[in-house]
């Protein structure tokens, strides 16, 4: 972190969404003023710029966050997570299993073994998550937060950040951590594109209510996931009473677009009884949401970026929605610099954060980039070829991809 005649740096964080509110709540409990800016007006409902999934609102998407992440919060802000089980979020078992192996190779584990520590993930809405965590950035002190204010680029002298660009003025800076998402301004002047992979995945979300909803939480549930030949589907908490249902298909398998409509999707769901038993006492509550994921995308950081720009969370890496990684990543980010920027200076690694970042990114980009290509070939395989006579493997149990098209059809 670069000084200023020995004055604190002032460190500004470009967004409000997850990784940038989680590294400005880390550098304010470790005696490091910052600044955040965000562009919209009300915290804890980030702009989608920092991370929204298309194809909904932000703030009622359902996602299930990894076992890593959930033991990140656990080890580094306990309070947060805490706060989240006050708020409903569900603690579940990813696959029932201590040794699950999973379909597309070594991406749950060693040998495709679950993790033994990080089995259990948290589901719990995206905008839960952040308002939870700008409610515990607001008690802190250090941290100052600015609404309405768009960040427009970086002023440098030299190879050093000396300030941020906003509309109206320019804030001096010495730190700017970029948590501006995949859709960042200042990450096309930084960082270099490695590798992007667009999957061709669209999914289909519904809510579901029970009138239950005085009934304790379960301590730990069970995900429930069926994957077909074209298809993939899942019912996972939200919270007391709520229940969200999406399928994940190819989009350009139009025979399979009917589960965008609310009978469609109500038919699919009738041929998968162990989701139908799921929601047994359910009532569907609004319409499907539809949308496409985003592409998988890895940057690194260029070796001409300026001294203190530190890119976390989606500005440098999205990986698949359905594995739960990213926010994991991006909180890894957040802790990482976080160290940094806390840490005396004689304590520093020989290695820079930069190249650290970059190389454990580049890892969990791999084994997802992997995951996505293997399901897409699968699926479009799937949908070329004529209906076997005798299914087998691991989707021989689900629905086939013709019995969802007649399903679709009715």
């Amino acid at each position: 972190m670069p000084a200023d005649d020995g004055a604190q740096p002032a460190v500004v964080v470009a967004g409000a969404g997850l990784a940038g509110l989680a590294t400005a709540l880390l550098l304010a409990r470790g005696d490091v003023p910052c600044q955040v800016l965000e562009a919209d007006g009300l915290m804890g409902q980030p702009s989608g710029a920092t991370g929204a999934h298309a194809g909904g609102p932000y703030t009622s998407q359902p996602y299930v966050y990894s076992g890593l992440f959930r033991r990140q919060l656990l080890e580094r802000l306990p309070d947060v997570y805490a706060e989240l089980l006050d708020e409903g979020a569900q603690v579940l078992d990813i696959d029932g299993s201590v040794a699950a192996p999973s379909p597309y190779g070594d991406l749950a584990g060693r040998d495709g073994q679950a993790v033994q520590g990080d089995r259990l993930s948290l589901a719990c809405p995206g905008g839960v998550v952040t308002a939870v965590l700008a409610r515990a950035l607001a008690s802190e002190p250090l941290a100052q937060v600015r609404h309405g204010v768009q960040v427009q680029g970086l002023r440098m002298e030299g190879d050093r950040i000396t300030g941020v660009r906003l509309p109206r003025e320019t804030l001096k800076a010495s730190t700017v951590v970029d948590a501006l998402g995949r859709g960042s301004p200042l990450a096309p002047d930084f960082t270099a594109m490695v590798d992007e992979v667009d999957g061709g995945v669209v999914h289909s979300t519904r809510f579901y209510r029970t009138d239950r909803v005085d009934e304790p939480a379960a301590a730990t549930e069970r995900l429930s996931t069926v994957s077909g030949e074209t298809f993939s589907a899942r019912v996972l908490a939200q919270g007391p009473g709520t229940f969200a249902v999406t399928f994940r298909y190819l989009a350009r398998d139009r025979a399979l677009a009917g589960l965008a409509a609310p009978e469609g999707f109500s038919r699919a769901l009738s041929l998968l009884p162990e989701i139908c038993d799921r929601l047994a006492a359910a009532a569907p509550a609004g319409a499907v949401i539809t949308g496409l994921d985003p592409a998988l995308l890895l940057r690194c950081v260029d070796e001409q970026a300026p001294i203190g720009y530190l890119p976390v969370g989606d500005a440098l890496c999205t990986v698949d929605v359905e594995s739960g990684v990213g926010a994991a990543l991006a909180l890894e980010d957040a802790i990482c610099i976080a160290r940094a920027l806390t840490a005396p200076v004689d304590t520093a690694s020989d290695v820079s954060l930069g190249a650290r970042m970059n190389q454990r990114l580049r890892s969990a980009y791999e084994r997802s980039a992997r995951r996505s290509v293997v399901r897409t070939r699968l699926w479009e395989a799937a949908v070329t070829a004529a209906e076997p006579a005798v299914r087998s493997g691991p989707n021989a149990g689900s629905p086939s991809r013709a019995a969802m098209v007649r399903a679709l059809l009715l």
